[in-house]
């Protein structure tokens, strides 16, 4: 099949905007309301599953959906939703500015053991209620997650991430004084002593605005864009796939009149010229930060390169012809 549209590409055989239209209204929707169910009742599963270690039970934990199915962009091709089991109590500090604040001032105690020791004990323990609940088959310990996969028809593939509140600290001025400002994040420690700092209440806030702003197209565009992605994968020998997280970003990094109009086709043109251009050159692209608003979406740290996104960019205007 690559290999036919391979040879129809070369003899200038592409689809027409009609097609495309066609494959984007199919593409926009969200998950059917079968699928919200099984959400609904995995995470629920793995909730009562929790309260049932012994360690676990007297901890002050949130379990909640993070990444695409708790933003709703997730696509039905993706079979993992990712469920974050956050222990509150703990905190972990950073200071991005460079300010430095005592506990106190930031109304905080110290701990009695380091955190990494405090973080490997709630992991095991985590890791042992899901084998308790699911049996040791299906349940797999990664580096930084904890994975389920279940046989049963009602619960879906699992990613379980373990993780401590973290706080970005900040020095705020106003007629009041001097204050600290938090920006109140998640902090996860890998098996191999790594740490990701992410922030998926305010990315989950800010999608939502962005949504409303743009008339519900911004999370149709991110599911299309997924699922467009997916085409060129299946249909392109030689295409390295972007992560679908860095996908939701670039969109989100577009301006919100590049969302407006009728044709779905042009919205999705729009949005990816607009890509194209943010991700051209390294100045423009570091002035671009993940949907938290919070993390700059090009730094060492991340994942991947400006130029990934904007070859994504390219490759996807010339596979719709746009």
């Amino acid at each position: 099949a690559k290999k036919m549209t391979q040879l129809s590409k070369i003899l200038g055989l592409s689809h027409p905007p009609s097609y495309w239209r066609d494959r984007f209204d199919a593409w926009k929707r969200p998950p059917s309301d079968n699928e919200e169910t099984k959400i609904n009742r995995t995470a629920e599963t793995i909730k009562n599953a929790l309260k049932e270690n012994e360690f676990l039970a007297d901890l002050d934990l949130r379990v909640f959906g993070q990444g695409s199915y708790q933003n709703n962009t997730n696509v039905r091709l993706n079979s993992d939703m990712d469920i974050c089991v956050l222990w509150k109590r703990k905190v972990s500090i950073g200071n991005p500015s460079g300010e430095n604040f005592t506990l106190s001032e930031l109304g905080l105690f110290p701990l009695d053991e380091p955190l990494e020791h405090l973080f490997d004990q709630f992991k095991d323990a985590i890791h042992t209620a899901l084998i308790d609940e699911f049996g040791w088959l299906d349940v797999s310990r990664g580096n930084k997650s904890i994975q389920v996969e279940s046989e049963r028809d009602t619960i879906i593939n699992s990613d379980i991430v373990p993780a401590v509140m973290h706080w970005n600290i900040h020095r705020r001025t106003d007629w009041k004084g001097t204050t600290p400002k938090k920006d109140l994040g998640i902090l996860i420690i890998a098996d191999d002593q790594s740490k990701i700092r992410n922030f998926p209440d305010q990315h989950n806030a800010n999608g939502i605005a962005k949504n409303k702003r743009t008339g519900m197209r911004y999370k149709q565009v991110v599911r299309i864009l997924k699922k467009l992605q997916n085409y060129i994968n299946d249909d392109q020998l030689f295409y390295e796939p972007v992560a679908s997280f860095l996908i939701e970003c670039l969109a989100y990094s577009c301006h919100d009149k590049q969302f407006r109009g009728d044709d779905i086709f042009e919205v999705v043109s729009n949005v990816l010229r607009s890509i194209d251009q943010i991700t051209a050159d390294d100045l423009l692209a570091s002035s671009l930060y993940e949907v938290n608003f919070i993390k700059p979406l090009f730094t060492d740290d991340q994942p991947w390169q400006r130029s990934e996104a904007n070859y994504f960019a390219r490759v996807a205007l010339d596979t719709i012809g746009a």
